[in-house]
């Protein structure tokens, strides 16, 4: 994936203190921001959910990505408030974070689909119906 034509590498996931990332992410400004961005990344599923709550709408460019990636993990309480986000309309940093990087939502389509077949299928008998697989569909809807 790319941000402005600067390859980009998020972590897969991070073990900070659950509190004092929590402390970090009340800051104001870019430090709240960037501490929200981690949380996403973070190996406890409930702070992942708290963090993208808060950050979804963030019209910060490289926040975007950070959202996003969460499309393709397996945690649907944590896909479910990013798709109704993007059902609701996505803002134009996301539209182009999206055009910008075809080849990585191709990825975060097939992540998507594989937590879709390895823990929902009984859930979601038809992967149309899948959360992460609705988010992508409303940022592409040619998928």
């Amino acid at each position: 994936m790319t941000l402005r034509g600067e390859p980009l590498l998020l972590p897969a996931r991070v073990y900070y203190d659950a509190a004092v990332l929590n402390e970090a992410c009340e800051r104001e400004g870019l430090a709240g921001t960037i501490a929200l961005c981690l949380g996403t990344r973070h190996y406890n599923g409930f702070l992942r959910q708290a963090c993208v709550t808060r950050l979804l709408g963030c019209e910060q460019y490289w926040a975007v990505p950070f959202v996003l990636q969460l499309l393709g993990e397996y945690v649907v309480e944590v896909i479910l408030p990013i798709e109704a986000f993007l059902k609701s309309g996505a803002g134009q940093a996301v539209r182009d974070f999206v055009a910008e990087n075809a080849r990585y939502m191709v990825t975060l389509e097939k992540r998507a689909l594989s937590c879709w077949d390895c823990y929902y299928r009984q859930q979601f008998p038809d992967k149309q119906d899948y959360p992460g697989i609705r988010a992508i569909s409303a940022l592409q809807p040619g998928i």
